[in-house]
């Protein structure tokens, strides 16, 4: 028997379009997994999603890098600007948590807030990820893993990517996504000793922005089948309206066609899918 395969949309809450896609892929059969975002203003929104969806599994999509905290900002003065926004992305991050031990303590607090939140409001967490997989951040990674044990979290996301970038050609990805490839597979052997063998297989890095119909396909396909495949993308829609106040490069990130595309991606597997399944009942083997 082929394990199954988990399609999960990161970014849940973020904003309503990306909500109201989120919920359509659900609905049409195909997306079965989401990674919720706690603290933006879409949140509520995902919440009433969630509860009309009850075979939705949401997990938490710990952030650090776009936004607001949750946590006080001046108790985390190493991840916010004078604004109160976090201001740091996954490499700054990334050579902090080697010059600041003191950053820990900030890590922790902000992630076991965003936790809280989601528990708070009526869901059981099924798994934690993060925004830019900054937990795979060897300090940050530790601090993961303890909140996870200590809120009863079953699945740690281990952002690993099975599929290389050599491994769909003629299909290849963006020079930037192959970097963080090859750095988040670093990064996993560093973390090896504080963690138990991951149960999934996980693709979503490669390919990240770039999951096309035919991408998807080709990675059905050409993932091992030893272990159950999880398929993190970033769908959504056309957004009417962008509060002020969101940062330029989170407001270009909204607005990219890469996001709707891949909710088009979602939507077209699902029919073919739909398709297949009515055809293997139509013509059972003989």
């Amino acid at each position: 028997m082929v394990p199954p395969t988990i399609i999960n949309a990161d970014d849940f809450g973020l904003s309503t379009a990306t909500n109201l896609a989120i919920k359509r892929a659900h609905q049409a059969g195909i997306l079965t997994h989401v990674s919720l975002l706690a603290n933006f203003p879409a949140l509520d929104d995902a919440i009433k999603i969630s509860q009309e969806n009850p075979r939705l599994s949401v997990g938490v999509h710990l952030n650090l890098t776009i936004g607001k905290p949750l946590s006080p900002a001046n108790q985390l003065p190493l991840l916010t600007n004078h604004a109160g926004y976090f201001h740091r992305n996954f490499v700054s991050l990334l050579f902090l948590s080697f010059l600041r031990p003191q950053l820990r303590s900030q890590i922790h607090l902000e992630f076991e807030a965003q936790i809280k939140k989601v528990l708070s409001l009526g869901i059981r967490p099924t798994h934690l990820d993060s925004q830019e997989h900054v937990h795979m951040i060897p300090m940050l990674f530790t601090e993961t893993q303890t909140l996870a044990t200590q809120y009863h979290i079953p699945r740690l996301r281990i952002s690993r990517d099975i599929i290389s970038p050599i491994s769909l050609l003629p299909h290849f990805p963006p020079v930037s996504n192959v970097l963080k490839y090859l750095l988040l597979w670093a990064l996993s052997i560093l973390n090896l000793p504080h963690h138990t063998p991951s149960h999934f297989h996980y693709t979503g890095v490669t390919f990240s922005g770039k999951m096309t119909l035919p991408i998807l396909n080709h990675l059905l396909q050409a993932t091992p089948h030893s272990l159950p495949l999880e398929i993190s993308l970033h769908p959504g829609l056309k957004e009417s309206y962008i509060p002020h106040f969101f940062q330029h490069h989170l407001r270009r990130f909204l607005q990219s066609p890469r996001r709707q595309a891949e909710y088009h991606a979602l939507i077209s597997l699902s029919r073919h899918q739909h398709i297949r399944q009515s055809k293997r009942k139509s013509y059972p083997p003989s």
